[in-house]
């Protein structure tokens, strides 16, 4: 079951590369990362996209207009594959078995939402 991480990012340069090497260390490995750059005026889009080159499971979106948190939320479930939608802010980390243990709670059919 593909899992779509769904990241906004505004001037996140100093937290963003450990946000997605978090992701990266999951022991759940079918997911894809969708980065979504809210204008930012630091480096964030640049560390998102050399993130996306070396993983292709990466993707890197930049919005038009700086629209918030929220709407890049949505810009990044608009852009997404997964059958189930995860959001990690780009200031946060994921312990390594975080999905692994989401995923076996969706499989198991004992729950239909996770917060």
């Amino acid at each position: 079951m593909l899992v779509s991480i769904i990241m906004p990012s505004y001037n996140s340069s100093k937290t963003l590369d450990d946000a997605i090497r978090s992701v990266q260390a999951q022991s759940y490995k079918l997911w894809e990362l969708i980065i979504i750059d809210d204008q930012s005026l630091d480096q964030s889009f640049n560390i998102a996209k050399e993130h996306s080159l070396n993983d292709h499971r990466i993707s890197v979106v930049r919005s038009d207009l700086n629209v918030g948190s929220g709407e890049a939320r949505n810009i990044g479930i608009n852009n997404s594959n997964g059958e189930l939608i995860a959001f990690l802010d780009s200031d946060d980390l994921w312990l390594p078995n975080k999905l692994d243990v989401q995923v076996s709670m969706f499989n198991d059919k004992r729950v239909n939402f996770i917060c």
